[in-house]
């Protein structure tokens, strides 16, 4: 049993990702970083109302490559798959895809120079600070911070 991670070259990662074992998903899913809400817009739906994901890297089980390939050659001149659930829908006939995330405690922006997210930033881009949200919040970066170096 294999997998596939796709990532962009630029990719700097945080911390470790902790992806599902390919042999162990009972019901394969895509795994995406998070889920999104926009920084500047606030936007956390698609048209469709499905969830918006950051599309930085996704991963793909086996038994899902061939459904990948479809949903994504279907949307080549789209900019960004963020709206992934959408496209999935319309190629499945409506079936909704199986999608998880590697973090769900929280909604990020997907560009890291416009807000900071825990897993990810860009090489040779500026990285935001992060937004102190609430004191439980604090320690929850203060241990990522702690757990990273």
């Amino acid at each position: 049993t294999y997998a596939v991670l796709l990532l962009r070259p630029d990719l700097n990662v945080k911390q470790p990702l902790l992806l599902p074992a390919p042999a162990l998903r009972l019901q394969p899913q895509f795994v995406f970083p998070f889920f999104m809400e926009g920084c500047s817009n606030r936007r956390m739906t698609t048209p469709l109302g499905n969830k918006r994901v950051s599309d930085a890297f996704v991963f793909i089980p086996a038994a899902l490559v061939s459904t990948f390939v479809l949903v994504a050659s279907s949307h080549l001149n789209n900019g960004d798959a963020h709206n992934f659930m959408d496209w999935c829908a319309g190629a499945k006939g409506r079936q909704v895809c199986q999608l998880g995330v590697v973090d769900a405690s929280g909604t990020y922006d997907s560009d890291p120079s416009k807000c900071w997210n825990p897993l990810y930033s860009f090489a040779g881009r500026h990285e935001a600070a992060p937004r102190h949200r609430s004191h439980h919040h604090i320690h929850e970066l203060t241990a990522l911070a702690h757990r990273t170096r």
